[in-house]
């Protein structure tokens, strides 16, 4: 078949595979106006890696690429200064023993730009340790909603309890963070990517990391994709426990709360007791 973006071949087992790439469409074909258009429209904001996979049907894009291949030092570092007290804060924990146990603030301004401002990154400790940090850290400051690894709501089947029981009991409540990695990741580049409006003005980006934040840094520039291109959708599974916390962060779907709104109308969010018998609960939102 000789046709515009259609591919036609046999393989081994002999059956026929058709590759339709979006040239063979006129309408989405960048040689023509209309597709110039679509093309312009759809190519922005879109990361490298992600526009040559999905549309350019390169499977290899990804092999070994950074995974936050938006993310510029010089764009998206800022000097670390005070957070003003009406910025809505969030955070996210992502749990660990051996392992470390990492943590990452954001504060959201008027403007909805989002400012990762604090981290934690600590191994070898307990939970009733880590929560007293927590607190120690964030003394005077107001979380709005605390994101944690879902896999931290397994229970342990001697005690019945879990880490996100364990972490409730010292007065750190979390909910559990949207763990849909590639739309998480893709969302996260989004945040960092500058796009240009309809009338040409050029937006900044959403997203912005304090300089001071060493271990966010060093995890958010070694963060790569699996080698070997395929069918692969996963970033190597090593030293991400920051990047976990960022997804969860992004994929919570945070926004500035106003101070006077706060005060008209109650938070979305239920309120926190624990129970009595605690043992064998998961939650003790009511």
């Amino acid at each position: 078949m000789n046709k515009k973006g259609i591919s036609l071949w046999r393989n081994r087992n002999g059956f026929y595979v058709a590759q339709i790439h979006y040239t063979a469409d006129p309408e989405k074909d960048p040689q023509t106006t209309q597709g110039r258009r679509w093309f312009e429209s759809a190519r922005k904001g879109m990361p490298e890696d992600a526009w040559r996979k999905e549309y350019e049907i390169d499977w290899f894009a990804r092999s070994g690429q950074l995974v936050y291949s938006a993310f510029k030092r010089d764009k998206h570092l800022v000097m670390p200064f005070t957070v003003p007290a009406d910025w809505t804060r969030y955070m996210a924990i992502d749990p660990g023993l051996r392992n470390p146990t990492g943590m990452l603030w954001l504060a959201c301004s008027p403007d909805e730009k989002f400012y990762v401002y604090r981290e934690y990154y600590v191994s070898e400790k307990t939970v009733e340790w880590h929560s007293r940090r927590i607190k120690e850290m964030e003394e005077g400051e107001k979380i709005q909603i605390r994101f944690i690894d879902p896999s931290s709501s397994n229970r342990n089947p001697l005690n019945k309890s879990s880490i996100r029981d364990e972490f409730a009991r010292h007065g750190i409540y979390c909910v559990s963070g949207n763990n849909q990695v590639e739309t998480g990741i893709n969302r996260v580049n989004q945040w960092f990517t500058e796009t240009v409006a309809g009338d040409g003005v050029l937006l900044p980006s959403r997203l912005y990391l304090f300089s001071n934040l060493f271990n966010t840094i060093k995890e958010i520039t070694a963060y790569r994709w699996e080698e070997g291109g395929g069918m692969s959708e996963f970033p190597v599974k090593r030293n991400d426990h920051l990047m976990d916390c960022l997804r969860y962060l992004v994929m919570g779907d945070p926004h500035y709360i106003s101070t006077n709104r706060d005060k008209e109308s109650p938070s979305s969010l239920p309120s926190y007791s624990l129970p009595p018998l605690w043992d064998g609960m998961t939650t003790g939102y009511q």
